[in-house]
């Protein structure tokens, strides 16, 4: 059976010069259902201490068995006895054991040696078992009575972590043990550590393996829920039946009436397994006395230190946000309980069995090495008893415990080590702490809260909420990594096994399924896929952004594309532009450049009236704006040097407003067959748009009815529209065929009165163009 020391346990002789590592922020107590806080004692340590800790033959295994003592403790004054009360609950007397008392551990087998699976499921034994890939048996028995002290509570002055506390922790400890020897009990079989897994042999440490004290009520108010430590190491050594105690290792204090403790057996038995857990990870495992939040980032959103849905966070590393009740897959896996399969290459239809029981997980070693981050996957699902969701209702109160969501979780690590950090990145970037599941439920992913997370979600691939300046998110000086996690599903129906694809470069295959935001961080990059957005997700192009795309490549819209300030262009010499397409397409366009597109933005269909204001589309291979069905608005824009028209209205129709259509190659407007939209200005409003210098018409109109504008009348005493100028294009400035009907009043064609060789008027046709405007009342000669 192989053995990992994580953490040694001390010889005597350097017991005076441990020093304790305390930590100063918890929560408050009157927080429901969660714990509050823990404490944990460490040393430091000069070099010829540390030669001699690594000599010492004691440990606590990753592997094997240990075993523990769990005492019951009562303070003299703690007469309280309830039959209803959240804190107190299976505790009622305060003279007898708690009902729960013989199902935290599973028992010792003959001789005191650990027990064989299976283990209860609601106990810490399988929570170990289970969570260690089965190669850990954490098992022992309470103590047969309630231990009751010499003293009120008040004597003992335990209400926090400094040394007054610590030294009431140490006397308390001692009279506790004190008793237990005196009734005759055994402490040599509680050294089962070694790997022949006989108590008391010749390869276990002479060390007490692990004693949980349980102090039924404190009436003082005490700032913790659990400290990792039996009282002061500075005291003097204590030893029975040729065991010492290690007062920083060989056990813990867990609060029986604690804030959390609303079902004891899955709450208690977490702290207890927490506080255990120290000994388990130490600071060289987990960057500290508790797990070490990520702050150089901002996420998640509403604090950036904050960590849920782990074993480790806690007072001094990360606010525990809670979630659940059991191990992450980073926490199993830098012990080496579990090993996270690396993603390199694209995958598709990755799957993750439920991570409690099965160690299943992957991992994503993030593209830029000098951020030294990696991603963790597991799939949580109520499956297991510490996995389940509990929901406590007596008449006096109501509960909820366990996993509060699922779906899949995905944790960032950055660094190794004493240096390890760790985050969540909850799929609503939040992390919030309550009683209630439903407060969690946008946590993890899965088809009804997210489906994606890449460079461009948020939170991103990066760990960040947005390329900002925060200092490991700023696009300034940071290069973001391109993998992405995408298409998160169920197997099948709504719970059990989690797949999805991974995507090793997601500029090669951009498809947008939740809201997204391209910046700074990609700028100047190139698109080498088609940038897809789906129906129901919008993406924002940041301003300030330039994204080139290459060749038959280009953005199709089903969703929502918001774009302000932005440069759109081809790597090369040319890409496919923008499409909308289907009943939820929609675009807004503001101050922007779209280039060396086929067409700059092919209108195939809409909801509502995208939008392109003050912009630029030009250098198009074919058209800057091709409308085949649907509205589309445009302001203040420039549609210029397209190699065919500079707009095509194939069906739907198209406004344009104070905008210009100018030198394309053919008309500056076409009408297919039978089409009638295109106004120049909207709503009745002037519309002051140039088109001129078009290597064809100026606009075209086949089989069509038009109002471009139409003098002021008794009828109509401001007019509509009009206030245009089309003039000077190589072909015709207005080309009718096929019966085609335009009123164009108050038009600036050039010249005045303008002249009838600037216009083509076959067949059945009309063009009503009187009045006309004069120098000075056109668009161009004003």
């Amino acid at each position: 059976m192989t053995y990992t020391t994580l953490k040694q346990r001390f010889p005597a002789s350097l017991r005076g010069v441990f020093l304790l590592m305390l930590i100063g922020i918890a929560f408050p107590l009157s927080v429901l259902g969660q714990e509050t806080s823990c404490a944990h004692g460490n040393i430091q340590w000069t070099q010829s201490q540390m030669q001699a800790m690594l000599s010492s033959q004691a440990e606590v295994p990753t592997s094997g068995q240990f075993r523990a003592l769990i005492v019951f403790v009562r303070f003299k004054d703690d007469t309280f006895n309830d039959t209803c009360n959240d804190k107190w609950l299976a505790w009622h007397t305060s003279d007898m054991l708690p009902d729960m008392a013989h199902d935290f551990l599973a028992p010792g087998g003959a001789g005191g040696q650990a027990p064989s699976p299976p283990f209860p499921e609601d106990s810490i034994t399988e929570y170990f078992y289970q969570q260690s890939d089965r190669s850990f048996i954490f098992y022992g028995e309470p103590y047969d009575e309630v231990v009751e002290t010499q003293f009120n509570e008040s004597h003992y002055q335990i209400t926090g972590t400094g040394s007054t506390s610590q030294n009431g922790m140490a006397e308390l400890t001692e009279e506790v043990l004190d008793y237990i020897d005196a009734q005759g009990f055994d402490f040599s079989e509680y050294d089962n550590d070694g790997p022949d897994g006989v108590p008391d042999s010749i390869d276990d440490d002479g060390y007490i393996d692990h004693i949980f004290i349980i102090p039924r009520r404190f009436q003082q108010q005490v700032s913790w829920a659990g400290f990792s430590i039996l009282g002061n190491p500075n005291q003097p050594i204590l030893s029975y039946d040729g065991k010492d105690v290690d007062w920083n290792l060989s056990g813990s204090y867990n609060r029986y009436g604690n804030a959390g403790n609303i079902i004891p057996l899955l709450t208690l038995g977490r702290l207890m397994a927490h506080e255990f857990g120290h000994d388990i990870w130490g600071t060289s495992n987990i960057g500290g006395v508790h797990l070490q939040a990520i702050t150089s980032n901002d996420v998640p959103s509403n604090g950036t230190k904050r960590i849920a849905y782990a074993h480790m966070p806690g007072r001094g590393g990360a606010l525990d946000m809670a979630g659940n009740e059991t191990i992450s897959a980073f926490e199993r896996d830098v012990i080496g309980w579990i090993n996270c399969i690396p993603l390199q290459s694209d995958a598709s239809g990755v799957r993750l069995d439920h991570l409690y029981s099965s160690g299943d997980c992957r991992v994503i070693e993030l593209d830029n090495s000098s951020s030294g981050k990696t991603i963790y996957l597991s799939n949580l699902q109520h499956v297991d008893y510490f996995d389940e969701l509990h929901i406590y209702d007596p008449s006096c109160f109501y509960a909820e415990d366990g996993l509060k969501t699922t779906g899949l979780l995905v944790g960032i690590s950055q660094g190794s080590g004493s240096s390890a950090e760790y985050d969540e990145l909850p799929a609503d970037n939040t992390l919030d702490i309550s009683n209630a599941a439903g407060t969690y439920a946008g946590d993890l992913y899965s088809p009804s809260t997210s489906v994606q997370i890449t460079p461009w979600t948020r939170p991103n691939i990066n760990g960040c909420t947005g390329y900002t300046s925060d200092p490991d998110c700023d696009a300034s000086n940071f290069t973001p990594s391109w993998q992405a996690v995408d298409n998160i599903r169920y197997v099948s129906g709504s719970s059990g096994p989690v797949e999805f694809d991974y995507i090793a470069d997601f500029r090669a295959a951009p498809i947008i399924r939740e809201d997204s935001w391209i910046g700074a961080e990609t700028s100047g990059e190139t698109i080498t896929g088609d940038l897809i957005v789906e129906a129901g997700a919008t993406l924002t192009i940041e301003p300030g952004t330039t994204l080139k795309f290459a060749s038959g490549k280009g953005i199709i819209v089903y969703g929502t594309l918001d774009a302000e300030d932005v440069t759109l262009t081809a790597s090369g010499t040319s890409w496919d532009g923008i499409t909308l397409s289907g009943s939820s397409a929609s675009a807004s366009i503001h101050n922007s450049t779209i280039s060396k597109a086929t067409t700059g933005l092919y209108v195939q269909s809409a909801s509502g009236i995208p939008t392109v204001t003050g912009s630029t589309i030009t250098n198009s291979g074919s058209y800057a704006i091709h409308v085949n069905s649907g509205s589309v608005d445009v302001y203040d824009s420039q549609l210029t040097n397209s190699g065919s028209h500079g707009v095509y209205v194939q069906g739907g129709d198209i406004t344009l407003t104070n905008s210009t259509v100018s030198g394309n190659g053919g008309s500056g407007v076409r009408l297919a067959y039978g089409v009638s939209g295109l106004r120049l200005g909207c709503c009745g409003d002037n519309g002051y748009n140039v088109l001129t210098g078009n290597g064809s018409h100026g606009v075209y109109a086949n089989a069509s009815s038009l109002t471009l504008g139409i003098a002021p009348s008794v009828v109509l005493p401001d007019g509509y529209a009009g206030y245009n100028s089309i003039y000077a294009n190589t072909g015709k400035d207005m080309y009718l065929t096929n019966g085609s009907d335009v009123r164009a009043e108050q038009h600036w064609w050039g010249e005045s009165p303008p002249s009838t060789s600037d216009f083509h008027i076959s067949g059945t046709s009309t063009l009503d163009y009187t009045p006309y405007l004069v120098p000075c009342q056109g668009s161009s000669a004003g």
